[in-house]
């Protein structure tokens, strides 16, 4: 096989496992709705994991790309709005949180718009700096939680919380002081 034949298909194996996230999220759902939380959190950590084995994969086979940043992007939003709407749907969010929430996704979307026209060209917040990462793995700490009815879920929710305020804050600030080359980083 080309070498240019094994790149293509290792990239589109890395799409399916992106791409499998979303189907990890509406079994992780159904298992909600049929309140067999141990099942959903299965589930949610295999998604998890995917999310973080397909970038890690991308960039150890150094076959990273722009359409694989937008579809993991992708895929983790669909993946959290499936399972954020099932929680609300049984009523298991608090009211503030779902605000924040609701919030924090309108942010994310203006911003994105915001940047993308001052670069003149698409911008996606799909990065690898650390609050990124550490507003990920809270929202994972937080969901499980929730899930699992811990006493300890609101502590998650806010800490969540703090670290997708301060991810957002990195965007506003790189807006504001015009850092347009640490926004292609």
């Amino acid at each position: 096989m080309r070498k240019e034949g094994k790149k293509d298909l290792r990239a589109n194996l890395l799409n399916a496992l992106t791409l499998s996230r979303i189907v990890f999220g509406l079994i992780a759902v159904s298992f909600l709705l049929l309140d067999k939380p141990y099942w959903a959190v299965g589930f949610i950590i295999i998604g998890f994991l995917s999310d973080k084995l397909d970038g890690t994969l991308a960039r150890w086979l150094k076959i990273q790309s722009k359409e694989g940043n937008l579809l993991d992007s992708v895929s983790d939003r669909i993946f959290q709005i499936t399972i954020v709407l099932a929680l609300i749907f049984l009523g298991k969010l608090p009211l503030f949180f779902i605000i924040f929430i609701g919030f924090w996704l309108v942010m994310e979307l203006t911003l994105g718009i915001l940047i993308t026209r001052r670069l003149g060209k698409f911008y996606l917040f799909a990065n690898h700096k650390w609050s990124a990462k550490i507003t990920s793995f809270l929202g994972f700490l937080a969901f499980l939680s929730i899930i699992l009815g811990s006493k300890m879920q609101l502590y998650f929710i806010y800490l969540l919380m703090a670290s997708a305020t301060w991810y957002m804050m990195g965007h506003i600030n790189l807006l504001i002081k015009h850092k347009e080359k640490c926004l292609l980083e």
